[in-house]
């Protein structure tokens, strides 16, 4: 996008707006290294979102809330132990911080909660939707193995 120079604070004119994300009728759903956008249903392919493995899967469905405004169906797979070890670390995590809160009251508040926003954060339990716009829900909740691996099944095609 360019700017008036002599305005430095001047908006972009519409022309150079970057286009709506749109979705075809006969697509299910876009992705990127980062999201997947989907409407009202989506169906991914038999890899696990959290490992990225193929093998001995277990398919589940999901309907996730967005408010008042709408709800969005995603059909995907996940993996047995991926799940099992997600909730163990988290389980680990919590009950560290559950230790350091009964040892000391006033610095186990404080480590407490530093450690459960990042220990939630960083273990991936499935999808969640982290904006609507257009009728377009944005999803994460994605390994980056299972993403690259939608990347090559689109590449192959």
């Amino acid at each position: 996008m360019s700017q008036d120079t002599s305005n430095p604070y001047a908006p972009p004119t519409p022309e150079e707006r970057p286009p709506e994300l749109t979705l075809a009728d006969d697509t299910e759903f876009l992705f990127n290294e980062n999201c997947i956008v989907g409407k009202d249903i989506v169906r991914l392919p038999a890899i696990c979102i959290l490992s990225g493995r193929r093998d001995n899967l277990i398919t589940q469905t999901k309907t996730l809330f967005w408010g008042y405004r709408g709800k969005i169906d995603v059909r995907y797979s996940v993996h047995p132990s991926a799940v099992w070890t997600n909730r163990l670390i988290r389980s680990i995590l919590l009950l560290v911080t559950l230790i350091l809160f009964l040892i000391n009251m006033g610095l186990g508040v404080v480590l407490g909660i530093l450690i459960v926003p990042f220990a939630f954060s960083r273990f991936r339990t499935g999808p969640r939707i982290i904006r609507r716009h257009k009728g377009l829900y944005y999803l994460d909740g994605f390994c980056p193995e299972f993403l690259l691996q939608i990347r090559h099944i689109v590449e192959r095609n």
